[in-house]
């Protein structure tokens, strides 16, 4: 570990000292593990802040070259999470649910979770919280996520979002300077108000007016990606089953949509998804658990 820190403090010191026209090249050299196995000897080309190339070969640019014995690991990206809640202890739910919807309504994770959430972002915490849950990313190896939830939909992301570890959904670096440049929604779920499969007083995860939002956004180019939790349930369950159709009807599955959950889905649902080209995030720990 402090081999490997070391080789991370001597590639930065490289980076940082690049004069202007060489725009930050880098080469690191080390056993370099990628998700196809161990390249050894290989080479990382960095230009900026993007990864250009991992190579057997020593590409061919003018960088400053920073070599190791050691290994070499790419960051993690962390396709779902709800980054915030690491401020709490975690929640070990007393019973198997059918469904998130049953689990969401229940007055135990609504005290131990959902309220404590709400009240620490009414007092202006958000910031504490967004940095905690980043931080500890890092220190896992994450540096990239998705799912940290800002404080309101229809208001600006605060911009202590930036820095630490890059938010695919707000703030990346990769789009501009400023916050809610990304080509990224993250959409907690495809239920309308008053939906009938779900309990009356149910507010619904997903507006029609937003579900149209989302479906211009993605015609018109300004949505790449497009994230939608459905189908968080037992397959035997009628509400878990029923959004598929829902997300289908609104004509928000493509190739561009990723389905996070969809422990639900049936073999037929998955033919369709493969068909158009959308994918999958499974998210096994909470969905064992839950």
């Amino acid at each position: 570990m402090k081999r490997f820190a070391t080789v991370l403090s001597v590639a930065l010191s490289a980076l940082l000292s690049q004069p202007a026209a060489g725009q930050g090249r880098i080469l690191l050299s080390g056993d370099v593990v990628t998700p196809l196995g161990v390249i050894q000897s290989g080479w990382v080309y960095i230009e900026g802040d993007k990864i250009v190339s991992v190579t057997q070969a020593k590409p061919d640019v003018q960088a400053s070259i920073v070599q190791s014995d050691d290994y070499i690991y790419p960051g993690f990206i962390d396709l779902h999470n709800h980054p915030i809640y690491n401020v709490f202890p975690r929640w070990t739910p007393p019973q198997l649910y059918n469904n998130r919807y049953e689990w969401r309504r229940a007055q135990i994770y609504q005290s131990a979770i959902q309220k404590p959430e709400s009240d620490l972002i009414k007092a202006d915490e958000f910031c504490d919280m967004d940095e905690f849950s980043e931080i500890k990313e890092l220190i896992g190896g994450t540096t990239t996520v998705l799912g940290i939830s800002k404080p309101a939909y229809d208001k600006p992301t605060p911009a202590c979002i930036q820095g630490l570890a890059r938010n695919l959904d707000w703030y990346t670096g990769f789009y501009g300077a400023s916050v809610d440049q990304e080509p990224v929604a993250n959409a907690l779920g495809i239920t309308p108000r008053g939906y009938p499969l779900i309990a009356p007083d149910w507010q619904g995860d997903m507006p029609p007016e937003r579900a149209q939002e989302y479906l211009q956004k993605l015609q018109s180019g300004k949505l790449n990606l497009f994230v939608i939790h459905i189908a968080e349930g037992k397959r035997t369950d009628h509400e878990a089953q029923s959004e598929f159709a829902l997300l289908k009807n609104a004509e928000l599955l493509t190739p561009k949509t990723v389905i996070t959950h969809g422990v639900g889905l049936g073999t037929a649902d998955f033919a369709d998804m493969a068909k158009i080209g959308s994918s999958l995030v499974w998210s096994p720990h909470s969905n064992m658990v839950l």
